[in-house]
């Protein structure tokens, strides 16, 4: 595998990691979390049926401890969850070639990575069992969410090293410190979330996925925070955009960050202000993860640029 082609390869690995994340907030929008009970079968099956009769007939007594016990089959759900985990199980195949074809890779530096990501894919498929064992206990859940955003950043950091294209920058101390404020921030904006995410899901149950106009005014002082806290992720972004502009460090990136932000902070009004819309979620979760990685990129790039 070439140089370029070794490149693009691991920039379809971070995509389809990336899908991952994806699939997963889907699954729990959708509340099909518990879509199959046990892991790494489905029902004790490779492939998840696809009616209620190929299971036994007390299968919710089989269950009952993960939540079946007056909860139906829904095949939408089973399928859902399976098609999440038949993604994470793709790329994880893909992290295991990237890691092979490392080895031809000049920079030796790019195997210990490829190896971290994939022994981080193998935590992360044990850690998608201890969820499912758990039946959605949400710090679980968000453990399972911190380290799919590591397994990104270790591959931001293939992708860029695998690179030779680098360009001399003006070396910023100023640039370099707010950027380094902003990730610290956004992450710890992303943890605000889940928590919020976290009571929701817990409220959601309560109200048997009903009445979500409710919900908000539900939520106790973790939502308060978290969106009070993000004055502060606005106020920083716009000083890390002026040294950006001013310096010209970056500024493609720079779109890209300010873009999801501007999309990240719409859709957390329509969240809060209107009742919690379902299909928004997953946007909100994409948004911050993929504002977080952009960010990291920014950072990566200009510690590993050569500096005038």
């Amino acid at each position: 595998m070439t140089l370029i082609n070794f490149q693009k390869f691991s920039k379809i690995t971070f995509a389809l990691i990336f899908l991952v994340i994806i699939a997963g907030s889907v699954v729990r929008m959708s509340g099909a979390g518990m879509g199959c009970p046990d892991w790494p079968k489905c029902f004790d099956m490779w492939i998840p049926p696809i009616d209620v009769s190929q299971l036994p007939d007390n299968y919710q007594e089989i269950y009952k401890d993960r939540g079946y016990a007056t909860t139906e089959f829904n095949v939408i759900h089973t399928w859902t969850e399976y098609v999440n985990r038949l993604i994470g199980a793709l790329a994880g195949f893909f992290t295991l070639v990237l890691f092979l074809f490392s080895f031809r890779q000049k920079n030796k530096s790019i195997v210990f990575l490829a190896a971290m990501v994939v022994l981080s894919m193998g935590i992360q498929g044990w850690l998608g069992g201890v969820v499912v064992e758990s039946v959605l206990e949400p710090f679980k859940i968000t453990l399972h969410m911190i380290m799919a955003i590591f397994i990104l950043c270790l591959m931001l950091v293939i992708i860029n090293k695998s690179s030779n294209l680098f360009h001399l920058i003006k070396d910023n101390l100023a640039f370099k410190r707010v950027l380094l404020v902003l990730i610290v921030i956004s992450f710890i904006q992303i943890l605000l979330g889940t928590g919020v995410r976290e009571s929701i899901d817990i409220i959601a149950k309560q109200f048997n996925f009903e009445s979500r106009y409710l919900w908000i005014s539900e939520l106790g002082l973790n939502f308060k925070i978290h969106r009070s806290f993000s004055i502060i992720v606005i106020i920083v972004a716009a000083y890390y955009a002026f040294l950006s502009f001013k310096n010209n460090l970056f500024v493609t990136h720079l779109k890209l960050i300010i873009g999801l932000l501007f999309i990240e902070v719409i859709v957390g009004v329509f969240l809060a202000y209107f009742s919690v819309p379902f299909y928004l979620q997953p946007i909100h979760l994409i948004c911050a993860v993929s504002l977080f990685a952009a960010q990291t990129d920014v950072l990566i790039k200009y510690i590993s640029s050569p500096k005038k």
